[in-house]
């Protein structure tokens, strides 16, 4: 049987230094928060939870990408910080019996399916490790590939916390692909961060 990857697509955040809804943000015609979303779908993730404040319209994502790749989850405990939206994503991914997670983020435009598909290569080689991460001058940044053994880990996890918590306390257990362009894994905190890819893009 094809092994299942999922994408836990993390666009449940305050977006409080933003000011307001950063996901809705225009870039060139687009939505901020669709455009590491339409690379996930491009890429060779089995699909991609979406995980949203409770009651969000999902406007911010194109028609175009409502299909079966995307799946909508409500996290109605998003407020009490991250952990608790990769939590709502792990739960869906383990209900459709997904053997691995990759956790991405709303505010990073810039990530792409080949990425993506870089981290999968390298899961399938790289049996051994219990996650693959991307980092940038030794730094670790989301895109973040966990395989099923590091789901009660992730389940684990109370507040704010992030992925990266682990990754520090785990580091044997893992693989770290260094990437040379620092924009794949550039995020919008605020407004001048925004300014700064509405210039690039």
């Amino acid at each position: 049987m094809k092994e299942k990857i999922t994408g836990i697509y993390l666009a449940a955040g305050k977006s409080t230094r933003f000011g307001d809804n950063k996901l809705y943000a225009n870039v060139h015609g687009k939505c901020l928060g669709s455009l590491a979303l339409e690379s996930a779908i491009d890429s060779l993730l089995t699909e991609t939870i979406v995980v949203t404040k409770p009651h969000d319209t999902l406007e911010w994502i194109p028609n175009h990408l409502h299909q079966d790749k995307v799946i909508p989850v409500a996290c109605y405990e998003s407020w009490k910080g991250q952990s608790h939206s990769i939590k709502c994503g792990l739960h869906k991914a383990n209900k459709i019996n997904s053997n691995a997670v990759m956790i991405l983020l709303a505010d990073q435009p810039f990530i792409s399916s080949d990425l993506i598909n870089q981290l999968i290569d390298l899961y399938k080689n790289k049996k051994q490790y219990a996650f693959i991460v991307s980092t940038y001058k030794n730094i670790p940044q989301p895109p973040i590939l966990f395989n099923e053994s590091m789901f009660p880990s992730l389940n684990n996890m109370t507040g704010d916390m992030g992925a990266r918590y682990l990754i520090q306390k785990r580091k044997r257990d893992g693989y770290f692909l260094e990437i040379k362009d620092p924009s794949l894994v550039y995020d919008i905190d605020t407004k001048e961060d925004y300014q700064y890819i509405d210039q690039r893009c």
